[in-house]
């Protein structure tokens, strides 16, 4: 049996070292060549490769949705060290593209969470601020437009509430907070939402803030 076959796990090439170097690019030519046409012909290092260019892919395409970052990049790191101590020829550069993206991903989940959380604060005050002054009018506001009217009769009691210039509303990203009376999603009171960090308003979306969730 050769060492290309569906069966040869024991070849010198059924490497996990070398299959990453491979996929990071850190192979020359002819080293390139000769795995690619092992893999070829070995199912093992198929998956192998398929596993790896999996886990590459998730480190390249996380924008802080798809799990924790910290792990991502605790595993990378793991991978590399054991790279090292077995003396492949793995790029020390490359690897630390990659473990930079993972931990600089972390980053921007950690900000994106706390940059929600205090988004969703500021629209349950808002939320406050239109119950309040119903119970001092016996109504709600019509429309966004009425919203930012009675914000100015509440005073101190909404000055915390972020507004443009025209006194709406607004999100903590600048953009108008949407108000909808009667409530199609909270029947019998209000609908509130901002479309969140991307800008999109998509009541449905993942990212929009909302008083009916």
């Amino acid at each position: 049996m050769s060492e290309h076959d569906e069966g040869g796990g024991g070849s010198r090439l059924c490497d996990d070292d070398r299959v990453w170097a491979l996929a990071l690019g850190a192979l020359g030519e002819a080293e390139t060549a000769e795995t690619d046409a092992h893999i070829a012909g070995c199912s093992r290092c198929r998956r192998r490769r398929e596993a790896v260019a999996a886990d590459l892919e998730v480190v390249r395409r996380f924008d802080g949705g798809d799990g924790p970052p910290d792990e991502v990049a605790r595993t990378l790191l793991e991978r590399a060290r054991a790279a090292g101590r077995r003396g492949r020829r793995l790029r020390v550069g490359a690897i630390v593209v990659i473990l930079v993206a993972a931990l600089t991903g972390g980053i921007w989940f950690a900000w994106r969470v706390t940059e929600n959380r205090l988004a969703k604060r500021e629209l349950r005050d808002l939320e406050h601020a239109i119950v309040r002054w119903q119970d001092g009018s016996g109504r709600y506001p019509a429309d966004g437009l009425e919203l930012g009217r009675i914000l100015d009769e509440l005073g101190e009691a909404a000055a915390g509430i972020r507004r443009d210039r025209d006194g709406r509303p607004i999100d903590r990203w600048g953009r108008p907070i949407r108000y909808r009376f009667p409530g199609e999603r909270v029947p019998g009171l209000f609908d509130l939402w901002s479309a969140g960090l991307d800008g999109v308003d998509d009541p449905d979306g993942l990212d929009d803030i909302a008083n009916w969730r």
